[in-house]
């Protein structure tokens, strides 16, 4: 996370018996091209709600991360005609090309240890 030339996805997550949702500092690109690629909507083996889909989508927009947004994706699959079909087939496609150079260059970076990444504070 300390790589990131953009700040942290906030995800809270919800588990059984927790009084209050565990928070964990993410990179929240690659959880929305991760989703998109494998068609799984879960982060850390706990399904994402739509209230995280919604943040993820504004999150995405804010750092300006790309037309990667996992609400539209699921309103293409709900819709069910041929166009949107084939509409989410390219997002898909696109997002899990894009993930494949986000992993490329993490590696390289975590290869290097460069020291380029921000240290960002979350309220």
């Amino acid at each position: 996370v300390r790589l990131l030339p953009f700040p942290p996805f906030k995800l809270h997550l919800r588990t059984e018996g927790a009084r209050k949702p565990a928070v964990r500092l993410i990179d929240g690109s690659f959880l929305v091209l991760t989703v998109l690629s494998s068609w799984r909507f879960e982060a850390f083996g706990v399904p994402l709600s739509m209230s995280e889909i919604e943040a993820l989508d504004t999150y995405m927009k804010r750092c300006k991360l790309g037309p990667y947004r996992l609400s539209r994706a699921l309103e293409l699959a709900n819709l069910g005609t041929v166009a949107s079909r084939q509409e989410l087939e390219a997002l898909r496609s696109r997002a899990a090309r894009r993930l494949d150079v986000l992993r490329h260059v993490q590696q390289v970076r975590l290869e290097r240890g460069e020291p380029e990444g921000h240290e960002w504070s979350m309220p």
